[in-house]
């Protein structure tokens, strides 16, 4: 089997990188630019377009050029995307989208989304051939699973993972530890930085940082071959993850934490949501309220080690196990052939 990946931008490659290499030898991947062409003689069987807006419907020409079956998978800002569109090319913009045999969401929570802003004729015809496949964490993290121990927390010690800019709410999260330490709580929070852009209020994170105690700034070197251990050790070094961002590229920092054993906080409307469904493992909050923060802070720190059970009940690690995700994407690639050779 033959498969062309049409990839927008490199993330979309880094997450279809950590599952490729337990897909069958008997598959063979090539990659398409997206304004690429192809010929006759390198017609794929089935050609996978990585988001909708970016390669969607480059995917359904080379469809209808070589009459070969395509899936797309929706990115989160494809979600964005469709909600900005002027409302007379909503219906233009989803051909992709109708026309694949398969599409792919890789939360609950995109899923969620699109079919609100579909009219339920659209979406009864996109979502009759679509699933839910999360992105997984990589290797490094499953090779190296951990559960904190099921004790009650002392100091509560959180952990912030990924860009620092208006969108990770660290100012929500200092306020609410203000309110906690009026309140005689020892917490502290360390802002690990994987992705640097140069903000106001990168600035201002980093000087408040150098001021405060409880406060560690930390920039993890891009590309630096010992990321993956270094930023374990964070996890490791701390009890709750406060992921209060929405952007999909730090569903990768929830599937992280979760191999490590960290219950996280996240915003009500995320990529997160739904993942853990159960009331002890899922923990939502309105992400511009210090307040709710801090009391759901101290939900987690006084049920901890119950939390730890439960979390530990659901089995996350499998949940984001790579080697089972491939094994999804390929019972996927496998029904999507066999139905089109039926047509």
């Amino acid at each position: 089997m033959k498969i062309l990946h049409i990839f927008s931008c490199n993330a979309e490659w880094e997450a279809f990188r950590r599952i490729s290499g337990y897909l069958p030898a008997t598959m063979e991947h090539s990659t398409l630019d997206i304004a690429g062409e192809i010929s006759m003689a390198e017609k794929p069987d089935i050609v996978h377009a990585h988001s909708w807006f970016g390669s969607g419907s480059a995917a359904e020409a080379l469809s209808e050029k070589f009459n070969i079956p395509y899936i797309v998978s929706v990115a989160h800002n494809d979600i964005k995307k469709y909600r900005n569109t002027v409302f007379f090319k909503k219906k233009a913009v989803c051909s992709a989208l109708l026309q694949a045999s398969k599409v792919v969401f890789t939360n609950n929570f995109d899923h969620d989304s699109l079919a609100v802003n579909l009219n339920s004729e659209l979406a009864d015809n996109v979502f009759d051939h679509s699933v839910v496949l999360l992105e997984p964490a990589g290797d490094y993290w499953t090779a190296n699973l951990r559960m904190h121990p099921p004790t009650a927390l002392v100091n509560i010690r959180l952990l912030y993972v990924g860009e620092i800019g208006e969108d990770s709410r660290l100012s929500t999260i200092l306020d609410a530890m203000t309110i906690l330490r009026k309140r005689n709580y020892n917490v502290t929070l360390t802002a690990v930085e994987t992705i640097r852009a140069e903000s106001s209020f990168r600035s201002k994170m980093k000087t408040t940082a150098s001021k405060r105690d409880d406060f560690e700034f930390v920039e993890l070197p891009q590309g630096d071959i010992m990321t993956d251990g270094r930023l374990m050790s964070f996890y490791r070094a701390n009890d709750i993850s406060v992921l209060l961002n929405t952007e999909t590229d730090t569903i990768r920092h929830f599937a992280e934490s979760a191999t490590q054993g960290l219950p996280v906080i996240h915003a009500v409307e995320s990529p997160f949501s739904g993942i853990f469904s159960e009331k002890m493992t899922d923990f939502p909050v309105n992400p511009n309220s210090p307040s709710k923060l801090a009391a759901r802070i101290l939900h987690i720190g006084d049920n901890f080690a119950t939390v730890e059970q439960h979390l530990s009940n659901l089995s996350p690690f499998i949940m984001f196990n790579p080697v089972e995700t491939a094994r999804k994407y390929e019972h996927m690639y496998d029904n999507v052939l066999i139905k089109h050779s039926a047509l």
